[in-house]
């Protein structure tokens, strides 16, 4: 079972440069990106910030993941939940051995930084953004498949090195669902933890539509997840 007494908070100033502003006084559960309450599924929605060019874009594109990627503290725990959810869910849509390795990718790109997480280290900041920036750019390229492709070469596409925001969405989502799923309902450290999972799925898959040159595999798995969780969260809108 999951223990949420070693989900943590951040403080702004551990955010990338340019953010701490407009994080100033929020916990990990209240960043400014999609809440429960906003329309982030909505056709028109766009991350906050977002300038007119396309150096604009991609700066606001990347100062997001970098915090999306401060996430990966409690990856732990989320490794654990996506584990439990793999051991009865065995019929589950997307099968785990297409998520697993995303989870043993986002390990490995997080073990070059953790090193450099404690308070007060310069390098942290730049560090995050430099892994964020090469995960928008996989992103942004196409995924290849051909005839011979294997599932190892499959997983590679997306889960590989460098990594796509389509697993770290995807890997996000199921966590959240998990949480969901297990014990310790009216928790308020398991809700802060469901709703940061939400919306960092839910910003993942915004800025993969905005940026992947074409809707890939991943790509629906992220959109089906992240709709499931949000249904869960927020109920049936056509109701």
């Amino acid at each position: 079972m999951v223990d949420f007494d070693t989900f943590t908070t951040h403080s702004p100033q551990e955010y990338p440069p340019g953010q701490s502003k407009r994080q100033s006084g929020q916990s990990q559960a209240t960043l400014p990106w999609p809440s429960v309450a906003s329309d982030a599924h909505h056709p028109g929605f766009r991350l906050q910030g977002l300038g007119a060019s396309n150096e604009a874009i991609r700066a606001e594109h990347v100062a997001v993941v970098a915090e999306m990627l401060l996430h990966l503290r409690d990856l732990d725990t989320i490794g654990k939940l996506l584990n439990e959810y793999y051991q009865h869910s065995p019929a589950a849509l997307v099968p785990g051995l297409l998520v697993i390795p995303a989870l043993s990718a986002l390990q490995t790109c997080f073990a070059g930084v953790k090193s450099l997480l404690e308070p007060g280290r310069d390098e942290v900041a730049g560090n995050y953004l430099q892994l964020a920036e090469s995960v928008v750019q996989s992103t942004s390229t196409k995924i290849d498949i051909d005839m011979e492709s294997t599932p190892s070469s499959f997983c590679a596409s997306y889960a590989g090195a460098p990594l796509r925001l389509e697993a770290v969405g995807l890997v996000f989502a199921l966590a959240g669902r998990s949480c969901l799923l297990g014990p310790s309902r009216g928790d308020d450290r398991r809700d802060d933890f469901v709703h940061s999972m939400f919306r960092c799925s839910t910003c993942c898959l915004q800025i993969v539509r905005e940026v992947a040159p074409q809707i890939n595999d991943p790509t629906v798995w992220l959109a089906y997840e992240n709709i499931l969780l949000t249904t869960s969260i927020q109920g049936d809108a056509s109701k």
